[in-house]
């Protein structure tokens, strides 16, 4: 169940880079009802990523998990329900 966490953390990641700084009207203006790595569109601020590629918010949270004590797992936990919201925001985003 952990790895699945992490896969859902870099995969949500990766895909969330193509709505990063955007407003809902332009989600639905750049994006159709196909979302897919090769749809991201290309501009100054994604540029930074290759298609498929995380940002370093996902190698943070990497790093955490591989000093995981009760301290850190509190702010890993955090994290991780953090990218949950910012997923649901995407596709709040995207759907509507």
């Amino acid at each position: 169940m952990f790895t699945g966490l992490i896969y859902g953390a870099a995969i949500g990641d990766a895909l969330s880079i193509g709505t990063e700084n955007l407003s809902p009207d332009q989600c639905q203006f750049y994006y159709d009802d196909t979302y897919t790595y090769s749809h991201i569109i290309r501009d100054e601020h994604r540029t930074k990523w290759k298609r498929g590629d995380w940002s370093t918010q996902f190698n943070q949270m990497v790093f955490r998990a591989n000093d995981v004590d009760l301290h850190s797992l509190v702010f890993f936990l955090f994290y991780l329900l953090n990218c949950y919201l910012t997923t649901l925001l995407f596709l709040f985003c995207f759907v509507l």
